[in-house]
């Protein structure tokens, strides 16, 4: 199974990055991507950039290039600590 890991920003993915057995850092389109494995499973995990437009335009890009099986897209949403922002909000 080959996975596809989105967000918007390097804090975002910098605990799952860090994770990554034989992680290889690569660019597409001046987006930052890494390829490795996590438990075993191949993982692609890219930087699309903040904003929907940054997202989709990632998000195709890989996708013309590769079928993966599954997608995730994940972060903060804006909600970094300084923010003020709780749960619920």
């Amino acid at each position: 199974m080959r996975v596809l890991l989105l967000t918007a920003t390097a804090g975002e993915q910098a605990e799952v990055a860090a994770r990554l057995d034989d992680a290889v850092l690569s660019y597409r389109h001046g987006r930052q991507r890494r390829h490795g494995r996590l438990a075993g499973v191949p993982i692609c995990l890219i930087e699309t950039g903040i904003g929907l437009v940054n997202t989709a335009q990632a998000l195709t890009s890989e996708l013309c290039m590769d079928l993966p099986e599954l997608v995730i897209h994940f972060g903060v949403a804006g909600a970094y600590s300084a923010s003020g922002l709780v749960i619920g909000d």
